[in-house]
């Protein structure tokens, strides 16, 4: 992290920045250190469908449809066509 100021305004946010900084807790919870990385794949489409049919097809859980519809800047009802690349989670 970094605090940033103008050079004459330093020293008056320097306490915040330091308390700011420092004030988180050691991470211990293992469950949390040791957590894998989601892993975004592209996907060519081969058929024309609906966005939700590709979705459904990878096997991508319902309650993840809104995301990945926003990270491909679509709605899930949208269709894609036969060449286009989309974002799915997957190994």
């Amino acid at each position: 992290m970094i605090g940033v100021s103008a050079r004459q305004d330093f020293e008056q946010y320097f306490p915040t920045f330091q308390q700011t900084m420092q004030g988180f807790k050691i991470l211990t919870d293992q469950a949390k250190i040791n957590k894998k990385p989601e892993r975004i794949r592209i996907k060519t489409i081969n058929n024309p469908q609906t966005l939700q049919s590709v979705f459904e097809y990878y096997k991508v859980p319902t309650s993840r449809y809104e995301e990945l519809a926003i990270l491909n800047g679509m709605e899930v009802t949208d269709p894609v066509v036969k060449g286009m690349m989309i974002k799915v989670f997957g190994e």
